[in-house]
């Protein structure tokens, strides 16, 4: 709940013991940096795709726990370990006068090398590394291409990444990638296995399972040590799809833990990308991008000379959008768009279109909840048409209208003389069947001033759409002759001399008009509410910018404390699929704070004993963990309090049972609607919804469980009236 209001959620049951435990004081770990250095590269290729902060990858730092990698397969292959070896982690270890505490979770049990990695188990690799010869790790770190230990820096320190060499981020992606996509290592295969093995599980349930959280198959490791000058850093090297991988990525997180570093990782490598099919003779070259270098590359091929900033970003939404809505275009050939004007022309990165994209990472025109078919034009030659007009059944959206331009200006007027033969090879090559063109003539016009329907007297069909016309043209004798099908048509002594203004189809966005206004001083918003009436602009599911991830500040009651892990990657989870359900950026900070009473609890919110959790901004209370088991709650109720945190500044003023009813529907609540109330009530009877009053008065969880229905049957009422969920009020 939101403002201090206790949650009592659906399903609730009374707690009739509590147990009470002494409080420890909330921990506020630093804030990592706002900004992290990462490479993504293709693989094969190596060709690098997206990167941030090249000079943080090029310095020498201390590889932390990603050096394991090799002290595995050291291990291996000196034989001091075998696949079968299992350790009962101790939790704790000696290392260089430093004890180590091991930050998996206690699994009671021993272990094999390939959970070890996965977990990043310190006991286990301080335990292999003192039997290990050091030749035989240098050796192995020789192959990967990384420097030998330090002899002066004691085996364990370096083996464990802490101590010794240093290299840079760069170098450890080229190592893992190496190792983990060649045979130019050489292992025996049982090693390859168990690091394989390990690899995958570190991704799936280690220390980097948000991959699999966020649905990115991947191999990965992660590490944490301290940077050069004071502080730390967190690595993580990966690639992706384990099988056959295509794309690989390093991260470092200044002043953050490896754990965060892989949440940015997941993010770069679960980023879409744009398959590039570029045109050759007999066939298409296939190029993979970012989703944002595609924008770019687009914009600074489509825009009009001179674009002013707003028409850049402008055409950047459109362009995004429209890759997003059409990327199976080409799925028969094998790639996703062409960079032909069938798809969107395809040009080379300039820095104001590079500003362009990143200043609209992410964001797409929406009508109605859905991605908006768009289109934009290169000159509308004053009057935009509908598409209906210009392709013969396409519909025509509320958003596409035929309307003039916003200064009636009929701009780029242009002529073309061709001659009779030319006309008539554009026919034959188009289908049409015929020999001598004998007269050409419109017949009908669209209320733009288009040409809709001509007559070619002498082939067969005679009558032609004037789009259609365009296009035979365009194809054959090239897209200069007839720029648009804005044109008058005369006989000449040789020919036919077409007068027309405009260039394109002219449906949707007109770049050179979006660029006047833009001169004009008209923003964003204003150019693309003129050109797409009833659209807004939302970031899109999946977001392929990497956000700085958030920094979760948990407060546990003594003896608790093994929980944290699981409660930050519940949360971190949740956050994650409620912005992609939504579109709105996740919070860059959330503190939970888990009470050592119910008692301490009520003090400190002012909420009765039966509500398990409050929230105000950023800050959610709850009653102590063991009590939330005992009710079946652990998990349900961080992720309702989390719909709170992420949509409380899109809620702000709206009643309370919109807020309840929105974190119930983002959370998965079953009863969300259920007992009749997607009708309103039992038995088609109305539910009046509940008012705040209501809300704050209540006295039983009985009584708040009935007001969670009606606010779920009101929700579900009118979502099924169309409005979207920021809508309901």
């Amino acid at each position: 709940m939101r403002a201090r209001r206790g949650s009592a959620l659906l399903g609730v049951v009374l707690v009739a013991a509590l147990t009470s435990v002494s409080a420890r004081p909330a921990q506020r770990p630093d804030a990592p940096s706002p900004s992290a250095a990462f490479r993504v590269i293709e693989l094969p290729s190596g060709r690098t795709l997206s990167s941030n902060h090249a000079d943080l990858l090029a310095t020498p730092v201390l590889p932390g726990s990603i050096l394991k990698v090799a002290t595995l397969v050291a291990g291996l292959e000196a034989g001091v370990i075998t696949p079968d070896t299992r350790v009962l982690c101790r939790r704790q270890v000696e290392v260089g006068g430093h004890r180590i505490t091991c930050s998996h979770p206690d699994l009671g049990r021993p272990i094999g090398p390939a959970e070890a990695l996965a977990h990043s188990c310190n006991y286990y690799f301080a335990s292999v590394a003192e039997r290990l010869p050091r030749g035989a790790l240098d050796r192995v770190l020789g192959q990967l291409g990384l420097p030998p230990t330090t002899p002066s820096v004691p085996l364990v320190s370096s083996a464990l990444g802490l101590d010794g060499t240093r290299v840079s981020a760069d170098q450890l992606l080229a190592a893992f990638v190496r190792l983990t996509t060649t045979t130019s290592v050489p292992m025996r295969a049982e090693t390859r296995t168990v690091l394989t093995n390990g690899l995958h599980g570190a991704a799936e349930y280690g220390t980097a399972a948000v991959f699999s959280d966020r649905g990115v198959p991947a191999l990965a490791k992660t590490g944490t040590a301290p940077m050069p000058g004071g502080g730390y850093k967190g690595l993580v090297v990966a690639v992706s799809p384990p099988d056959r991988p295509s794309r690989a990525v390093v991260v470092m997180t200044p002043g953050a833990p490896g754990m965060d570093a892989a949440a940015v990782a997941a993010e770069l490598l679960g980023a879409p990308v744009i398959r590039v099919g570029r045109a050759r003779a007999g066939g298409y070259d296939v190029e993979t991008m970012p989703l944002e270098e595609y924008v770019s590359r687009v914009v600074s091929a489509e825009a009009a000379p001179q674009s002013g900033p707003a028409a850049l970003q402008a055409l950047a939404i459109v362009v995004r959008t429209f890759a997003l809505v059409n990327r199976d275009r080409h799925e028969r050939d094998g790639f996703d768009l062409c960079n032909l004007t069938h798809c969107q022309v395809v040009g080379r990165r300039t820095k104001a279109s590079d500003t362009a994209a990143l200043a609209t990472r992410g964001q797409a025109l929406f009508y109605q909840g859905r991605l908006a078919t768009v289109y934009y034009t290169g000159s509308c030659g004053g009057h935009s048409e509908r598409p209906s007009a210009a392709w013969p059944g396409a519909k025509d959206q509320p958003y596409l209208p035929a309307q003039a331009e916003p200064d009636g200006r009929a701009e780029s007027p242009w002529q073309s003389d061709v001659t009779a033969p030319d006309l008539q090879r554009a026919l034959v090559a188009a289908g049409r069947r015929g020999q001598v063109l004998r007269d050409l003539g419109v017949i009908d016009r669209t209320p733009s001033g288009r040409v809709s329907r001509l007559h070619a007297a002498g082939f067969e069909p005679a009558e032609m759409s004037g789009e259609e016309f365009r296009m035979a043209i365009g194809r054959t004798l090239g897209w200069q002759v007839l720029k648009s099908a804005l044109f008058d048509v005369e006989r000449t002594a040789t020919g036919y001399r077409f007068r027309g203004n405009g260039g394109g189809h002219g449906v949707g966005l007109c770049v050179l008009g979006s660029a006047r206004m833009a001169a004009g001083g008209r923003a964003v918003p204003e150019i693309l509410a003129r050109y797409f009436p009833g659209t807004t602009v939302q970031s899109v599911a999946n977001d392929p910018a990497p956000r700085s991830p958030v920094v979760f500040e948990i407060s546990l009651p003594a003896g608790e404390e093994r929980e944290q892990s699981r409660i930050e990657e519940v949360g971190r989870a949740a956050l994650s699929e409620f912005s992609a359900k939504t579109g709105v950026a996740t919070p860059a900070r959330v503190r939970l704070v888990f009470h050592p009473t119910v008692e301490a609890y009520m003090r400190a919110t002012g909420k009765p004993w039966f509500t398990p959790a409050a929230t105000q901004g950023d800050r959610v209370d709850f009653i102590p963990p063991s009590s939330l088991r005992q009710l079946g709650a652990v998990e349900r109720t961080i992720r309702h309090e989390l719909a709170h945190v992420l949509t409380r500044d899109r809620l702000k003023g709206r009643p309370i049972w919109v807020q309840e009813a929105i974190a119930m529907d983002l959370s998965g609540e079953s009863s969300a609607g259920d007992d009749g109330s997607r009708r309103g009530g039992r038995g088609g009877t109305a539910l009046s919804c509940p008012s705040d009053a209501e809300f704050r008065e209540v006295r039983s969880a009985g009584e708040l469980l009935n007001l969670y229905r009606r606010a779920a049957g009101c929700y579900a009422a009118q979502r099924a009236a169309g409005r979207r969920w920021d809508e309901v009020r």
